[in-house]
């Protein structure tokens, strides 16, 4: 079959490679070019990581230099400071008050148990014990106890006696110019309790002062003697602790039994 006209020529010419529509000779031989040698690509440097930014989601910053440091804290502030140094020194100051009160209440326990273990031998013992040891707050502990036995003595019981009572005068009597409201009121109880269990001694003794006939037998009992003398010289503190004691005090009560007491031996 004969070929169309035009195409003859084509066929029998030399072959030749395809050409792109409006392609330039120049960008064929450099694209080739460019396809036998690699592409270099931009090589990344490796910047160091940047620590804080790493760590700041766990609150932590690690920070390299000083003045970073300086910056981001926050300075002292000298109120703050010193409200803290203030605690410090009141925590001190509580904990020597609080071995200072340590060993005076392991002292004062010492006393008590020295006393109690006196009292098995008889209270007389215990009131010579108090008598040296010249301790108020310890006559405060013991005396309530001693005042008991003489208000509930019973007949196979040993008491305080007579002498006793007698060296335990002073000790109340200071005790009733004690500032200490319980030491007043241990005081006044004692005093009460005195007078009432020797009453019936004091009255006689306060018919023989005044009997001028009789101060003979008084000399045969001194301890009476003493006791009765002691006991109407506390009239005038009871006069001063009823007057400047409120009414509703139990020290001015108390004071005012007492003191109707000691009037009837005087």
């Amino acid at each position: 079959m004969p070929l169309p006209s035009g195409l003859a020529n084509v066929v029998g010419a030399p072959r030749q490679g395809l050409r792109i529509r409006n392609e330039d000779p120049n960008f064929i031989k450099k694209s080739a070019q460019s396809v036998k040698q690699p592409i270099k690509q931009p090589i990344k440097q490796n910047r160091p990581s940047q620590p804080d930014k790493v760590l700041e989601g766990f609150g932590v910053t690690m920070l390299k230099s000083d003045h970073k440091i300086a910056a981001s804290s926050p300075s002292p502030n000298l109120e703050d400071v010193q409200i803290f140094v203030a605690k410090t020194e009141n925590a001190s100051a509580d904990s020597e008050q609080h071995a200072k009160m340590v060993k005076i209440l392991n002292g004062r326990l010492l006393r008590i148990k020295a006393a109690r273990a006196m009292f098995t031998h008889g209270p007389d013992e215990t009131v010579n014990y108090v008598v040296k040891a010249e301790d108020d707050s310890l006559a405060v502990d013991v005396v309530p106890m001693l005042m008991h036995r003489l208000r509930n003595r019973l007949p196979n019981q040993e008491h305080v006696s007579m002498p006793a009572c007698f060296e335990l005068l002073p000790i109340l009597r200071r005790l009733l110019e004690s500032p200490f409201e319980d030491y007043k009121v241990v005081s006044l109880d004692a005093v009460i309790a005195i007078s009432t269990h020797w009453s019936r001694n004091l009255r006689a003794i306060a018919k023989i002062m005044n009997d001028p006939e009789s101060k003979k037998q008084m000399e045969q009992s001194v301890s009476e003697q003493g006791l009765y003398i002691a006991l109407v010289g506390l009239c005038s503190a009871m006069a001063a602790l009823i007057r400047e004691t409120p009414s509703g005090s139990p020290v001015a009560s108390k004071a005012q039994r007492a003191a109707k007491l000691l009037i009837e031996f005087s």
